[in-house]
């Protein structure tokens, strides 16, 4: 049985709430991938100003990685088996606006925010 201390745990069930508060926030607001970009803005403030959100756990770092790329690769295999040959464009900027965040991404969270290669 997989054990956590209470420390760890309350700082878990904080994360949780801030990422629903974030995500039902966004998702009021309409923006585009509510409960992923609401939830990540949410927790990265959170860990900024507040600090009662930290870094997870690296038992639960796999797992969630694992969990995210399901998600996301489901919903993007269906759109592409829909694309019409007048979209390419669209799809190229895509492409190349997710490899440039990306880059840019690693390298803050890497350099800026210090975390670890894999993590970032």
């Amino acid at each position: 049985m997989l054990k956590i201390d209470r420390p760890v745990a309350m700082s878990l069930v904080a994360t949780m709430l801030v990422g629903l508060l974030g995500g039902a926030c966004a998702f009021y607001l309409e923006l585009p991938l509510p409960w992923l970009l609401g939830s990540l803005l949410a927790a990265v403030i959170a860990s900024k100003k507040i600090s009662i959100v930290k870094a997870p756990a690296k038992k639960f770092s796999r797992a969630m990685r694992i969990l995210l790329g399901v998600a996301l690769g489901g919903s993007v295999a269906d759109s592409i088996v829909s694309i019409d040959s007048s979209i390419t464009v669209s799809l190229v900027s895509a492409i190349v606006f997710v490899v440039l965040v990306l880059l840019f991404g690693s390298y803050y969270f890497r350099r800026l925010a210090n975390f670890s290669a894999l993590d970032a």
